[in-house]
């Protein structure tokens, strides 16, 4: 029993040597969002599009305490989550809308499910000349670059 444990143990080292050793040569783990604008839905943009839009306003789908903590800089919060005032949130948020020549909106990854109500509810409203310039970040925030922490909203 003590001899398995033991052996145990030694590969458990050799395993982490051999990751530590793999993170130095070649480096962390790739994160970059592979996106093909090709592939996309309508009404989805690449990161990389972004520069493209001109002056485009962030839209934070997530929950509030998320977009507190590191929602993009001057970004606008516009959520589903219903602890929120939908109205009261719109409200805030529409001057900083309606100055924009469009709107990114983004949650946590490409699958959470708040981002495209939220884009909706944007169009809906007809606050933007062009609805069309709503669009959901492919991605979400996983495909935003690393911020320092003193980058906040």
């Amino acid at each position: 029993m003590k001899r398995g444990l033991v052996e145990s143990l030694v590969v458990l080292l050799l395993a982490g040597v051999a990751a530590g050793v793999t993170y130095l040569v070649q480096g962390p783990p790739e994160r970059e969002i592979a996106c093909d604008p090709e592939a996309m839905e309508p009404g989805y943009i690449c990161y990389s599009q972004l520069e493209e839009l001109g002056d485009f306003l962030w839209v934070d789908a997530r929950k509030r305490a998320q977009w507190e903590r590191d929602g993009m800089p001057g970004s606008v919060l516009l959520t589903d989550d219903p602890a929120e005032d939908w109205e009261a949130l719109f409200a805030e948020a529409a001057s900083s809308i309606v100055m924009a020549d469009a709107v990114v909106v983004y949650c946590d990854t490409e699958a959470c499910g708040s981002s495209e109500p939220v884009a909706r509810k944007i169009k809906e409203t007809g606050i933007m000349m062009n609805p069309l310039n709503v669009f959901i970040l492919y991605g979400g925030a996983r495909a935003l670059p690393p911020r320092d922490s003193s980058q906040r909203n």
